[in-house]
């Protein structure tokens, strides 16, 4: 591996990372906001589809019986959100990797 290599490996690591961690931050204060608020706060509504926006994609492209048996337990363990989040990273990080190649020549 090349150190060029290895550096957009790291980045597109450190920005799925920065991601994640965003994630898990998002999802707390949307729960948050969602269980002291509930329906009556238009942003604990926004941040919800903001944050949970890997399950709402998914359920375009699933039905409903798939959503009930394989899904929802699936993302209560896994963390659907946390993975949609974290792939938002690979792009982020090569363009990250992109950028600093262009900018040491």
């Amino acid at each position: 591996m090349t150190p060029r290599h290895a550096v957009a490996l790291a980045l597109v690591g450190q920005s799925c990372l920065i991601f994640a961690v965003l994630s898990l931050l998002l999802s707390m204060v949307a729960l948050f906001l969602g269980f002291a608020y509930g329906d009556d706060s238009v942003w604990a509504t926004i941040i919800m589809w903001v944050a949970f926006w890997p399950n709402l994609v998914l359920s375009l492209f699933l039905p409903s019986i798939w959503l009930f048996l394989v899904v929802a337990p699936i993302s209560l363990v896994f963390g659907i959100p946390l993975v949609g989040w974290a792939l938002l990273g690979i792009p982020m990080g090569l363009w990250r990797a992109r950028r600093l190649e262009e900018g040491a020549l």
